[in-house]
């Protein structure tokens, strides 16, 4: 199966998504790629369809709900792909400050009524950790795999 073969990444995906709560093994860069346009995606569709058929607020509520549930599966395949790099899974929490990071001003952007306390108010702290993060994740997440086999398990193009 070519790497740029539609459905090998389809099936890529589908992996992903039955090994939400599997924290062991290995996974490549082309399954995170996968899983990340298939949750733009859509994310992408729903919110659009939420904000047009019923409001702005319904769009940012469908697009809260999503970014959580999208993140479970997120958990597991970034520990796997940090264990790529012959890495502990247990980096993978960074992925929760990031998360708490982002989820109040989600919250506060789809209940914006002050009068119940959503209002959100970043500061240049949080925004400063949050982008050093990002880059952190990004750069676990994209960089190129150890080749071979590992203390987590067999190479995962090894089968291909």
């Amino acid at each position: 199966m070519a790497s740029g073969d539609g459905i090998g990444n389809w099936r890529l995906l589908l992996r992903t998504l039955r090994r939400t709560f599997d924290f062991t093994g290995r996974s490549r860069r082309t399954e995170v790629a996968s899983y990340w346009v298939a949750v733009l995606v859509v994310t992408g569709i729903a919110e659009g369809a939420a904000t047009s058929l019923f409001s702005e607020q319904a769009g940012r509520l469908v697009r809260l709900g999503l970014t959580i549930l999208f993140m479970l599966p997120w958990f597991a395949l970034f520990a796997r792909r940090l264990h790529d790099h012959d890495m502990s899974g247990w980096w993978a929490l960074l992925l929760v400050a990031l998360f708490a990071i982002a989820v109040p001003k989600m919250l506060a952007e789809a209940f914006p009524d002050p009068r119940i306390g959503m209002v959100y108010r970043p500061s240049g702290l949080r925004t400063a950790i949050g982008f050093i993060l990002i880059l952190a994740l990004l750069g676990l997440t994209l960089a190129p795999e150890r080749i071979g086999p590992n203390r987590f398990g067999a190479d995962p193009r090894e089968g291909e």
